[in-house]
């Protein structure tokens, strides 16, 4: 493997450092319209509780990984 510090030629990563958010998920960070505050807050709890359930499937995912390699030792 070759290391070139400093160099200017470029290699674009693909990889991207996370999975990119569904469409509902990336709403969330858009400042929303005219809305009253309980609107707000309601959508905010619900977006909270979406995050929520996908770190919840992600660590789920994550130990079955775990479960699968420690069997297979």
């Amino acid at each position: 493997m070759i290391l070139v510090l400093g160099g200017s030629s470029r290699i674009e990563n693909t990889t991207p450092s996370a999975p990119p958010l569904p469409q509902h998920f990336s709403s969330a960070l858009a400042p929303s319209g005219v809305q009253s505050g309980h609107e707000d807050l309601h959508l905010i709890e619900e977006k909270i509780r979406d995050l929520e359930r996908a770190r919840d499937a992600l660590k789920v995912r994550s130990l079955k990984n775990e479960l699968t390699a420690a069997k297979s030792e």
